[in-house]
């Protein structure tokens, strides 16, 4: 199976029954006369006694500036309730149904507007001459500012290559630093095999701040950075592949919520199903367990922060497998086949003990509670494969994922459905990586908050947005 190449299923048509429908010009036509008159009805209701209204008075009928208490997006979630109910009756004529679907179109274009609803904004792209597939804030303390971006690129011509192994597949990492103005310099250039993830450890590693990387000769590398000469140097890698020359996908550090130096471990994932626990001691690595755990590519794997003895795992087989080290090697501890194609992301919630969220070629975004897993406590439509999973550094509340073709989405949490907020179309082809920047309020140098760094493979695009508008 090619890696790298989106299998995402073909996304439905909006379907009633078996027939296809499309917008009804008996809404559409009058929908925007309509709305300079509804305009000036609101006004009015505005002004008048909420109590003085009441529901389906004429007027102000389903005005949402009625709806007393609530926000302006909760008033929309409502309007566009109401338009659903009213779409059917108006394909068989019902003109009661097409009046109040009109209302509905005007009053929800209103609350567009007036809302302030929550958009990513481009601030700037540049070009990352290799195939871009993953990038990663620094979440070090004081360089907040430090982004580190990961290339890869098959060559086509073998000849070419001095080292067909370690060249056949090429890659760069580069660091940009943010600067005052809101632009990304670029800072270095390392050049690799083609690496197809990265993380920044979340503490420094014998007083190293460090970077780890999985590439396509299947080496697991840890990179120090270097603040005099803003570089990264080789401290140490190992080779997972044996024989078998898998690619190595995936990679997660298990000292979110650990305060100590030294004794953390990676878990890495690869394309010929396994997983493999590698522990860190004074730069070192150690491989400390293997397992076969999918029967085609693992493509993900990740732990539970709060229980590290713990960790998951996602393949193409669909499955998603949950393991414990402290016990059988061979044997997952739980399984589920709740994706309905394979599972290509997973984070698990620092903030939030027994919360994951995993993602899919099935275009959904599961919610579970690790406690019990049969079956996911919410279930969110993504605009196409969800490649990775990142919760923000805050309060974990916003979740950005990049959906290979179908752009990048934020997901809001913390809404008592959580629900996908607001998309970023800006990148086309393919979406495979995004992350957000850990500098806080008070260490922005500007009053952009929710930075967000974002990449896409065939474009080679690397850019820099921002959430316009706090949460609803």
């Amino acid at each position: 199976m090619t890696l790298l190449k989106s299998q995402r299923l073909p996304i439905p048509s909006q379907k009633f029954g078996c027939r296809t429908y499309s917008p009804s010009p008996l809404v559409v036509d009058f929908a925007m006369e309509e709305e300079a008159h509804l305009e000036a009805a609101m006004m009015v209701a505005d002004l008048s006694s909420p109590s003085s209204v009441k529901p389906g008075s004429s007027g102000a009928q389903g005005s949402p500036t009625n709806q007393a208490g609530l926000s302006k997006y909760a008033q929309l979630l409502s309007v566009i309730e109401e338009m659903g109910r009213d779409i059917r009756p108006t394909y068989s004529g019902s003109r009661s149904s097409a009046e109040r679907l009109k209302r509905g179109i005007v009053q929800a274009r209103i609350l567009v507007r007036d809302s302030g609803m929550p958009e990513i904004v481009k601030l700037t792209s540049l070009n990352t001459e290799l195939n871009a597939d993953a990038v990663e804030w620094c979440p070090i303390s004081g360089l907040e500012n430090l982004l580190a971006c990961a290339t890869y690129e098959l060559v086509e011509d073998e000849e070419k290559c001095e080292d067909k192994l370690e060249q056949y597949r090429r890659g760069y990492i580069y660091l940009y630093e943010l600067q005052q103005d809101l632009s990304l310099k670029e800072v270095s250039k390392t050049e690799t095999p083609g690496i197809l993830d990265c993380k920044w450890s979340r503490r420094r590693i014998s007083g190293h701040v460090c970077l780890a990387t999985v590439d396509a000769v299947g080496k697991l590398r840890l990179f120090k950075y270097l603040p005099e000469t803003s570089t990264l140097v080789g401290l140490s890698s190992l080779s997972l592949s044996g024989d078998s020359k898998s690619l190595l996908l995936s990679l997660d550090w298990s000292n979110v919520l650990s305060s100590a130096d030294d004794g953390c471990s990676i878990v890495v994932s690869d394309s010929s199903g396994s997983v493999h626990v590698v522990s860190i001691t004074q730069d070192k690595l150690t491989l400390t367990s293997s397992r076969k755990a999918h029967e085609f590519e693992a493509w993900i794997a990740a732990y539970d922060y709060f229980n590290t003895s713990v960790f998951y795992s996602g393949g193409d087989d669909c499955k998603l497998k949950v393991h414990d080290t402290r016990v059988d090697l061979e044997t997952a501890v739980r399984s589920s086949n709740e994706h309905r194609a394979g599972v290509t992301s997973i984070q698990s919630n620092w903030l939030q003990e027994h919360s994951l969220v995993t993602g899919s070629y099935d275009e959904r975004i599961l919610f579970w509670d690790t406690r019990t897993m049969k079956r996911p406590r919410a279930d969110v439509a993504s605009p196409g494969g969800v490649w990775r999973i990142k919760h923000d550094p805050f309060d974990c509340r916003l979740i950005a994922c990049p959906c290979m073709y179908g752009g990048s989405v934020v997901v809001d949490s913390g809404l008592p459905t959580p629900s996908v907020i607001v998309t970023y179309d800006f990148h086309k082809n393919i979406n495979y990586g995004i992350d957000w920047c850990w500098r806080d309020e008070e260490t922005n140098a500007s009053p952009v908050s929710n930075l967000l760094a974002v990449c896409s493979f065939y474009d080679k695009l690397l850019s820099l947005a921002y959430l316009s508008k706090d949460t609803p």
